[in-house]
């Protein structure tokens, strides 16, 4: 169930605070399985050390911008 669950946290995952558990573990399975991490959140959180590229800021906002920028290249 875990190789299931890091192989779509590779495509997106949205929480408020990636604390609660068994959910957390999920960007450092998916991160030690050679993914890339980027946390996108408000405030600092327990895992940003961890990331590759951590963005400050709302999830719906910056994902809009996200695939803005997709749909153009």
């Amino acid at each position: 169930m875990i190789g299931d669950a890091t192989r779509l946290a590779e495509l997106f995952q949205g929480a408020r605070r990636p604390v609660v558990y068994p959910a957390a573990s999920i960007p450092v399975h998916t991160k030690h399985g050679g993914a890339t991490l980027v946390i996108v959140n408000l405030a600092p959180t327990p895992l940003d050390a961890r990331a590759d590229f951590v963005i400050r800021g709302k999830a719906g906002p910056v994902m809009s911008e996200v695939l803005a920028r997709m749909a153009l290249a």
